[in-house]
């Protein structure tokens, strides 16, 4: 008899991708959660398996031993990151979190600070380890914006 202990799923698309820096292996989001798959494997794994939140825009930290990813349960939005070790998610920290919807999320080059766009295009970092969000630029429409490559300056364009 066929093990139906195991539940097979297709996973058909994604919005959000990012890859490792050696390329080697690729995190994304998809039906609400993030999934992982190794070069040289033939399916993803799923990472997070929550029905009553949303994750999505995953991003490898600089030195890619955490993943950083928003966490959207409907009523509050958070910014957080987790270690991971072969494809799974150890202990998920929350960096920031209120009711603001964000998106555009992106790590500092040099891996201390994350930045991200909230509510109608606020520009917003935090470093990783405090947890404290300061809006660096108001905004009234949704910018584009990009880190130096010291990750000392933002650039934004609205």
């Amino acid at each position: 008899m066929p093990d139906r202990s195991k539940r097979e799923e297709r996973v058909t698309g994604t919005l959000f991708a990012a890859f490792s820096s050696d390329g080697g292996r690729v995190v994304f989001s998809s039906a609400g959660d993030l999934w992982t798959m190794a070069e040289g494997e033939s399916s993803p794994r799923r990472m997070t398996e929550t029905d009553a939140v949303d994750e999505r825009e995953p991003v490898f930290s600089v030195e890619g031993k955490e993943i950083l990813f928003l966490r959207d349960d409907g009523s509050k939005v958070e910014v957080c990151h987790a270690g991971w070790d072969s494809g799974k998610l150890e202990k998920i920290h929350i960096i920031a979190s209120s009711e603001k919807s964000k998106r555009s999320l992106k790590v500092s080059p040099c891996g201390k600070r994350v930045s991200w766009l909230e509510a109608t295009g606020d520009l917003v970092t935090s470093l990783l380890n405090d947890g404290v969000a300061k809006v660096v630029a108001e905004a009234w429409d949704t910018p584009t914006y990009d880190w130096s490559p010291d990750g000392k300056w933002l650039v934004m364009s609205a």
